[in-house]
């Protein structure tokens, strides 16, 4: 939680941000329920409220609302969803998609670039510029959240990024923030696809493991819900594996797609498999492939040889799933909500 203190004008600017934040983390709410949640005195409230209504940032909740009691109804304030705007992006491979969303994740505006390999961030600035100045919502954007391969440093710098070797040692989002001052989130992709899969109805768990195959090998974990990174963002970066003294699990990889050795193939997957079955026992494993492709032929075999070592009472349910970009662009969105959704709290009411 951030505690701010000032003048009579920014404790206004504060108090109508703090309002208008919590109609949309809270509605339909009233002013009286905002005033006790937010510590304001309600004639505050009603000013900021009104103020918002009068800009169309807040509308009248026009739904039905279950109220005690015989007496007057209260009036309820939802946001305006199509004013408050988050912007994610997701490079798969050398292919940029960036979307600008609006509250209830409905799309309001798309770009899809083919980058070249030598590209650098200065391709995904003039995409983010192109999509801010064609934003009618400028002024309320609330977060940018980014996916890329690599490890995402500590000290805000990308690193291990395979296929668009530029990024690599870039501080991206402390140049992002600079650039727009609006808050950024650089998230591996692995991870953010990870985060989107596990809000998939079908699926129903909150403890999952997706492995990507792609140009590279990629996982993600959430366990309990929650994304597991690790101490230092280094979670998930299996193909860094030692297989010998001198190769890693990721060079096995590179060497496999190149020749298409599907036998080789097989057991790398199963390899992988046992690894994350073994640690993180999981309810769901995600496996997603675009190079080498896995038939459902081939994952039945897979799975039947891992049950007979494992037992089938310690087997997850492994699926297929191929739709990296749209889970990925779920789970940068559910990061920028979450940005945007930090507490303030107001000294001077």
């Amino acid at each position: 939680m951030t505690t701010i203190n000032g003048k009579p004008k920014i404790i206004k600017e504060i108090n109508m941000a703090l309002v208008r934040k919590n109609i949309i983390r809270n509605s339909p709410i009233t002013k009286p329920e905002l005033s006790k949640l937010l510590g304001l005195s309600l004639p505050t409230v009603n000013k900021c409220v009104d103020e918002l209504l009068e800009k169309e940032i807040v509308k009248v909740f026009e739904g039905e609302v279950e109220v005690k009691g015989s007496g007057k109804k209260p009036i309820f304030y939802e946001i305006n969803s199509d004013h408050v705007s988050y912007i994610a992006a997701y490079f798969k491979g050398t292919v940029l998609t960036v979307r600008e969303y609006n509250l209830l994740g409905k799309v309001k505006n798309e770009k899809v670039k083919k980058l070249k390999e030598d590209s650098d961030e200065k391709i995904l600035i003039s995409v983010l510029d192109k999509m801010i100045k064609e934003s009618k919502n400028k002024e309320n954007i609330e977060a940018i959240s980014i996916g890329i391969a690599g490890i995402m440093e500590e000290n805000g710098s990308i690193n291990n990024v395979y296929t668009l070797k530029n990024f690599n040692g870039i501080f991206l989002k402390e140049v992002l923030e600079e650039r727009y001052d609006i808050p950024i989130i650089i998230e591996n992709d692995a991870n953010l696809v990870t985060f989107g899969l596990v809000d998939k109805i079908e699926f129903n768990t909150r403890d999952l493991v997706y492995i990507y195959l792609g140009t590279g090998i990629g996982t993600g974990t959430v366990i309990n819900g929650k994304l597991h990174k690790g101490k230092s963002n280094f979670s998930g970066e299996i193909g860094e594996l030692p297989v010998s003294t001198d190769k890693t699990l990721e060079d096995d990889y590179r060497e496999i797609i190149k020749r298409k050795d599907m036998e080789k193939f097989e057991k790398l997957i199963i390899f992988i498999l046992m690894i994350n079955i073994s640690i993180l026992n999981p309810e769901i494993i995600v496996l997603s492939s675009d190079i080498l492709k896995i038939e459902k032929s081939l994952l039945k075999r897979i799975i039947k040889k891992i049950s007979e070592r494992f037992g089938e009472e310690n087997m997850p349910e492994i699926i297929l799933d191929s739709n990296d970009i749209e889970n990925g662009m779920k789970g940068a969105l559910k990061l920028a909500l979450q940005e945007s959704d930090k507490d303030l709290k107001i000294i001077g009411k």
